[in-house]
């Protein structure tokens, strides 16, 4: 089956199945309740790009890639979501610009954290953004794991 390929090929690149079933995965989830939203919207947001970054340059690397099957609006949707003063450099370049973004994503992510740690509250405004962009972040979860399920396995030229 195409998908247990797949699967094998990044579980030997990434450690994919050592990290799904390691205790740390489970301690993050579990945490979710207790963490502040726009510190797990950060998370969650930095984590997509980070996965989404590491998929396509694994499959690209064992020849494995097949554009019809990668949906690449849904990481623009997300970064432009997360920052949208980058919008225009994302427009202008693509998906490259947005992993270049991920380092802002992390600085978003730690400067949520101290607000959150010094007690800083969230507005009504704030929480409806966070809310908007865990859907785009959860719609572009979605979407790699279709690209997954559609990745035709050919040999590596």
């Amino acid at each position: 089956d195409k998908r247990t390929k797949l699967f094998a090929v990044l579980d030997k690149t990434l450690g994919a199945s050592q990290f799904l079933e390691s205790k740390e995965l489970g301690e993050v989830q579990e945490e979710r309740p207790f963490v502040n939203p726009v510190v797990w919207t950060y998370y969650s947001t930095y984590s997509f790009i980070i996965m989404h970054s590491t998929l396509l340059v694994s499959v690209m690397g064992r020849g494995l890639f097949d554009e019809r099957y990668f949906n690449f609006q849904s990481i623009k949707d997300v970064v432009k979501k997360a920052l949208p003063h980058q919008a225009a450099g994302i427009d202008e370049h693509g998906i490259t610009y947005c992993y270049m973004c991920s380092q802002e994503v992390l600085d978003a992510l730690l400067t949520a954290m101290q607000g959150d740690l010094e007690g800083n509250a969230q507005d009504a405004a704030e929480l409806r953004r966070c809310k908007e962009l865990m859907d785009a972040v959860a719609q572009g979860n979605g979407e790699m794991a279709k690209s997954i399920h559609h990745v035709e396995i050919k040999p590596k030229h």
